[in-house]
């Protein structure tokens, strides 16, 4: 009696279609990123309804680190792999690097004393993402995008001084 397997799924017949390419979920999610904490940020200094932490520093820490590493993410997870010929993050390793970003995104609005899991979950998103597109930079020599590379270690480093 013989069986009949079904057949693996390749990542681009992924079941939820958010998580075949990797520009929809953080294209997505800087999107709505920079609405909610512009009007978060409108909200705390015109009503003064949120607490004192979510200042000037905080809205330019979510602009930097928040919407422009997402809007990065969307665009480094889709040319990269178009430039190197390497294979697409997509399926379950973009839903897990994505929820590190949405995480880091969450855990800002906790009570001051878990600020420390904040500053852990935002502080991993960069070197993972790093991790995801250097293999198919290195696999395939392209010395010249090695720029972006740099540019992902300069902004974790920027990400820990803040």
């Amino acid at each position: 009696m013989t069986t009949i397997e079904e057949p693996q799924r390749s990542g681009a017949d992924f079941p939820v279609p958010l998580f075949r390419y990797g520009f929809r979920p953080f294209f997505l999610g800087a999107g709505v990123q920079a609405v909610a904490a512009l009007m978060l940020w409108i909200h705390a200094w015109h009503d003064g309804g949120l607490p004192p932490r979510f200042d000037v520093l905080w809205h330019g820490h979510e602009l930097v680190f928040g919407f422009a590493t997402a809007a990065l993410a969307g665009f480094l997870l889709t040319a990269v792999p178009n430039w190197t010929a390497a294979g697409p993050v997509r399926g379950v390793p973009l839903m897990v690097l994505f929820a590190i970003w949405l995480g880091a995104r969450v855990l800002a609005f906790l009570p001051v004393e878990h600020h420390a899991a904040f500053a852990v979950v935002d502080l991993a998103f960069l070197p993972a993402l790093a991790l995801a597109v250097v293999p198919g930079i290195l696999t395939h020599a392209s010395r010249r995008n090695g720029v972006l590379v740099a540019s992902v270690v300069i902004l974790t480093a920027l990400d820990m001084l803040w």
